[in-house]
């Protein structure tokens, strides 16, 4: 083989295959139609000289060179992935997008408010929130009157919250002026989130929000 990889995209869309097994999945992740993945790496393996995959009836298998082209492959997208980490965590605006993720009972229950009040002071900031599945603490359950607690807090009871994020991304502005803008919203939500009201429901600890 004497040939030279000049272009990430190839190993992208190399990499793609290899994760989908078929030219369609392919095609779907990186968003370009069947026959491009078919004509591209039908063209990046004539470069090499190598066969990559071998084509079976039910997709694409790699082959022994394809396998080690993928460990290298895997290597280079985290080196990318870092760097673009690294590069970002430099930026100084207060603009771009905060992809969110955390669990339903916050998304539903008590980030809405604060997170509304995050865009009105901060417009050119794009909230992305991603949720998951978790129990029904009392920071969502005390807010409704039709739910009734059935078993007192016990007298040790505590809660944490951690905001987390990359540690690449911890200087980006926008990610900076969410956590402090969030922090400072949830420490006044210290009553609710630990079940001290009132009307009483179950209590949960553990529950979290991660930035990227």
């Amino acid at each position: 083989m004497d040939a030279r990889i000049d272009d990430w995209n190839d190993l992208r869309l190399f990499l793609a295959v290899a994760r989908a097994g078929t030219l369609s999945g392919a095609a779907r992740e990186i968003g370009v139609n069947h026959s491009t993945v078919f004509r591209r790496i039908g063209a990046f393996e004539e470069a090499l000289g190598v066969r990559l995959f071998d084509r079976l009836p039910n997709g694409y298998a790699l082959t022994v060179a394809g396998e080690a082209m993928q460990e290298s492959a895997l290597r280079v997208e985290e080196e990318i992935a870092a760097l673009d980490r690294r590069i970002t965590g430099q930026d100084l605006r207060l603009s771009g997008v905060v992809r969110i993720t955390t669990v339903d009972m916050l998304a539903q229950g008590l980030l809405p408010r604060h997170l509304l009040a995050f865009r009105r002071a901060y417009p050119g900031i794009e909230i992305e929130l991603t949720v998951g599945n978790a129990t029904l603490p009392c920071a969502v359950a005390d807010l409704d009157p039709n739910l009734t607690r059935v078993a007192p807090l016990p007298e040790s009871f505590t809660i944490d919250m951690w905001l987390l994020t990359h540690e690449d991304l911890r200087r980006t502005a926008r990610i900076r002026v969410f956590m402090d803008f969030m922090a400072e919203a949830l420490a006044r939500e210290a009553p609710l989130l630990e079940g001290r009201q009132e009307k009483a429901a179950d209590a949960e600890t553990g529950t979290g929000v991660s930035l990227s």
